[in-house]
Protein backbone atom coordinates (compact mmCIF):
# COMPACT_ATOMS: atom_id res chain seq x y z
CA UNK A 1 0.00 0.00 0.00
CA UNK A 2 2.84 2.14 0.27
CA UNK A 3 3.70 2.60 -3.31
CA UNK A 4 0.30 3.06 -4.53
CA UNK A 5 0.25 6.08 -1.33
CA UNK A 6 3.24 7.56 -2.59
CA UNK A 7 1.76 7.49 -6.21
CA UNK A 8 -1.55 9.25 -4.71
CA UNK A 9 1.36 11.74 -3.10
CA UNK A 10 2.77 12.35 -6.40
CA UNK A 11 -0.73 12.57 -8.18
CA UNK A 12 -1.83 15.45 -5.67
CA UNK A 13 1.41 17.48 -6.35
CA UNK A 14 1.07 16.99 -10.44
CA UNK A 15 -2.44 17.92 -10.22
CA UNK A 16 -1.43 21.17 -7.67
CA UNK A 17 1.23 22.36 -9.83
CA UNK A 18 -1.09 21.64 -13.19
CA UNK A 19 -4.30 24.15 -11.82
CA UNK A 20 -1.15 26.76 -10.83
CA UNK A 21 0.70 26.63 -13.84
CA UNK A 22 -1.99 25.93 -16.40
CA UNK A 23 -5.73 26.07 -15.07
CA UNK A 24 -8.54 24.10 -13.35
CA UNK A 25 -10.23 23.80 -16.67
CA UNK A 26 -7.37 22.86 -19.08
CA UNK A 27 -7.46 19.56 -20.56
CA UNK A 28 -3.78 18.21 -19.04
CA UNK A 29 -5.28 19.53 -15.58
CA UNK A 30 -8.33 17.66 -15.83
CA UNK A 31 -6.64 14.40 -17.07
CA UNK A 32 -4.79 14.45 -14.00
CA UNK A 33 -8.18 14.94 -11.89
CA UNK A 34 -9.18 11.62 -14.11
CA UNK A 35 -6.67 9.87 -12.40
CA UNK A 36 -6.20 10.75 -9.01
CA UNK A 37 -10.10 10.50 -8.32
CA UNK A 38 -9.39 7.26 -9.95
CA UNK A 39 -6.80 6.40 -7.62
CA UNK A 40 -8.68 7.70 -5.04
CA UNK A 41 -11.78 5.05 -5.54
CA UNK A 42 -9.01 2.30 -5.50
CA UNK A 43 -8.16 3.10 -2.08
CA UNK A 44 -11.64 3.73 -0.67
CA UNK A 45 -11.14 7.31 -0.23
CA UNK A 46 -14.65 7.50 -2.32
CA UNK A 47 -15.36 11.41 -1.03
CA UNK A 48 -12.39 12.57 -2.41
CA UNK A 49 -13.20 10.55 -5.23
CA UNK A 50 -16.56 12.11 -6.04
CA UNK A 51 -15.75 15.41 -4.93
CA UNK A 52 -12.60 15.60 -7.82
CA UNK A 53 -14.85 13.72 -10.17
CA UNK A 54 -17.92 15.74 -10.22
CA UNK A 55 -15.57 18.88 -10.24
CA UNK A 56 -13.80 17.21 -13.51
CA UNK A 57 -17.36 16.31 -15.18
CA UNK A 58 -18.58 20.12 -14.47
CA UNK A 59 -15.17 21.21 -16.13
CA UNK A 60 -15.42 18.82 -18.75
CA UNK A 61 -19.17 20.05 -19.94
CA UNK A 62 -18.02 23.47 -19.53
CA UNK A 63 -15.58 23.18 -22.23
CA UNK A 64 -16.82 20.71 -24.43
CA UNK A 65 -20.72 20.27 -23.98
CA UNK A 66 -23.16 17.64 -22.31
CA UNK A 67 -22.73 15.19 -25.16
CA UNK A 68 -18.90 14.68 -25.49
CA UNK A 69 -17.41 11.82 -25.32
CA UNK A 70 -14.82 12.88 -22.82
CA UNK A 71 -17.96 13.95 -21.00
CA UNK A 72 -19.59 10.41 -21.37
CA UNK A 73 -16.46 8.65 -19.72
CA UNK A 74 -16.45 11.54 -16.90
CA UNK A 75 -20.05 10.18 -16.26
CA UNK A 76 -18.46 6.42 -16.33
CA UNK A 77 -16.21 6.93 -13.94
CA UNK A 78 -18.41 8.77 -11.61
CA UNK A 79 -21.18 5.82 -11.90
CA UNK A 80 -18.19 3.18 -10.93
CA UNK A 81 -17.28 5.70 -7.86
CA UNK A 82 -20.76 5.94 -6.94
CA UNK A 83 -20.93 2.58 -7.22
CA UNK A 84 -18.66 1.55 -5.20
CA UNK A 85 -20.06 3.98 -2.56
CA UNK A 86 -23.11 2.09 -2.51
CA UNK A 87 -24.94 5.16 -3.80
CA UNK A 88 -26.80 3.33 -6.36
CA UNK A 89 -29.44 6.10 -7.63
CA UNK A 90 -26.51 8.35 -8.49
CA UNK A 91 -24.60 5.61 -10.11
CA UNK A 92 -27.90 4.70 -12.30
CA UNK A 93 -28.29 8.57 -13.08
CA UNK A 94 -24.50 8.64 -14.08
CA UNK A 95 -24.00 5.27 -16.11
CA UNK A 96 -27.64 6.39 -17.41
CA UNK A 97 -25.88 9.83 -18.73
CA UNK A 98 -22.68 7.75 -20.41
CA UNK A 99 -24.89 5.45 -22.45
CA UNK A 100 -27.22 8.00 -23.50
CA UNK A 101 -24.11 9.63 -25.31
CA UNK A 102 -22.34 6.66 -25.97
CA UNK A 103 -25.51 5.02 -28.12
CA UNK A 104 -25.41 8.58 -30.06
CA UNK A 105 -21.64 8.07 -30.92
CA UNK A 106 -21.93 4.15 -31.61
CA UNK A 107 -24.35 1.80 -29.94
CA UNK A 108 -22.03 -1.25 -30.95
CA UNK A 109 -18.38 -0.29 -29.29
CA UNK A 110 -17.75 -1.96 -26.87
CA UNK A 111 -17.52 0.96 -23.97
CA UNK A 112 -21.10 1.18 -25.04
CA UNK A 113 -22.17 -2.02 -24.01
CA UNK A 114 -19.60 -1.73 -21.13
CA UNK A 115 -21.77 1.16 -19.62
CA UNK A 116 -25.10 -0.58 -20.82
CA UNK A 117 -23.57 -4.16 -18.56
CA UNK A 118 -22.57 -2.21 -15.67
CA UNK A 119 -26.66 -0.24 -15.64
CA UNK A 120 -27.76 -3.30 -15.82
CA UNK A 121 -25.56 -4.29 -12.46
CA UNK A 122 -26.72 -1.12 -11.30
CA UNK A 123 -30.10 -1.72 -11.71
CA UNK A 124 -29.72 -4.83 -9.81
CA UNK A 125 -28.57 -3.43 -6.65
CA UNK A 126 -31.61 -1.69 -6.67
CA UNK A 127 -33.92 -4.80 -7.47
CA UNK A 128 -35.27 -3.35 -10.92
CA UNK A 129 -35.12 -6.43 -11.97
CA UNK A 130 -37.12 -6.34 -15.06
CA UNK A 131 -35.33 -3.35 -16.92
CA UNK A 132 -31.63 -4.92 -15.61
CA UNK A 133 -32.37 -8.18 -17.56
CA UNK A 134 -32.50 -6.53 -21.00
CA UNK A 135 -29.41 -4.70 -20.82
CA UNK A 136 -27.84 -7.43 -19.02
CA UNK A 137 -28.25 -9.98 -21.98
CA UNK A 138 -28.11 -7.95 -24.86
CA UNK A 139 -24.72 -6.26 -23.34
CA UNK A 140 -23.40 -9.70 -22.78
CA UNK A 141 -24.45 -11.21 -25.94
CA UNK A 142 -23.04 -8.57 -27.88
CA UNK A 143 -19.65 -8.30 -26.29
CA UNK A 144 -18.87 -12.15 -26.61
CA UNK A 145 -20.03 -11.86 -30.12
CA UNK A 146 -17.33 -8.53 -30.40
CA UNK A 147 -14.32 -10.03 -27.93
CA UNK A 148 -11.74 -9.26 -30.53
CA UNK A 149 -12.85 -5.60 -30.70
CA UNK A 150 -12.34 -5.21 -26.92
CA UNK A 151 -8.37 -4.31 -25.94
CA UNK A 152 -6.53 -7.60 -25.24
CA UNK A 153 -5.67 -6.85 -22.21
CA UNK A 154 -9.59 -6.10 -20.70
CA UNK A 155 -10.98 -8.19 -22.62
CA UNK A 156 -11.06 -11.25 -20.32
CA UNK A 157 -11.71 -9.29 -17.11
CA UNK A 158 -14.45 -7.76 -18.72
CA UNK A 159 -16.17 -10.93 -20.30
CA UNK A 160 -15.54 -12.15 -17.19
CA UNK A 161 -17.30 -9.37 -15.07
CA UNK A 162 -19.79 -9.55 -17.51
CA UNK A 163 -21.04 -13.20 -17.05
CA UNK A 164 -20.59 -12.71 -13.30
CA UNK A 165 -23.37 -9.87 -13.44
CA UNK A 166 -26.02 -12.43 -15.26
CA UNK A 167 -25.30 -14.63 -12.69
CA UNK A 168 -26.01 -12.08 -9.92
CA UNK A 169 -28.89 -11.23 -11.28
CA UNK A 170 -30.16 -14.66 -11.79
CA UNK A 171 -29.38 -15.67 -8.18
CA UNK A 172 -31.15 -12.06 -7.15
CA UNK A 173 -34.20 -13.17 -8.92
CA UNK A 174 -33.75 -16.92 -7.71
CA UNK A 175 -32.92 -18.83 -11.04
CA UNK A 176 -30.20 -20.76 -10.08
CA UNK A 177 -30.27 -23.17 -13.06
CA UNK A 178 -29.83 -19.76 -15.23
CA UNK A 179 -27.05 -18.55 -12.48
CA UNK A 180 -25.16 -21.82 -12.42
CA UNK A 181 -24.98 -21.42 -16.43
CA UNK A 182 -23.41 -17.96 -16.13
CA UNK A 183 -20.97 -19.16 -13.36
CA UNK A 184 -19.89 -22.16 -15.24
CA UNK A 185 -18.91 -20.04 -18.22
CA UNK A 186 -17.08 -17.82 -16.47
CA UNK A 187 -15.17 -20.90 -15.22
CA UNK A 188 -14.68 -22.29 -18.73
CA UNK A 189 -13.15 -18.96 -20.12
CA UNK A 190 -10.32 -18.64 -17.52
Amino acid sequence: MDRLDDTIKLFEEVLQKMRTKLSDTHQDTLIAMGNLAYFYNVVDRLDDAIKLGEERLAAEIGNRGEDHIIVAACHSMLGTIYFTAEDHAQAENHFSASLAIREREDASAWTTLRDQNRLGEVLVAQSKFDAAQPLLLDSHQKLMEQADQIPAFLRERMLRESAERLASYYDAIDDAESAAKYRSSVKSER
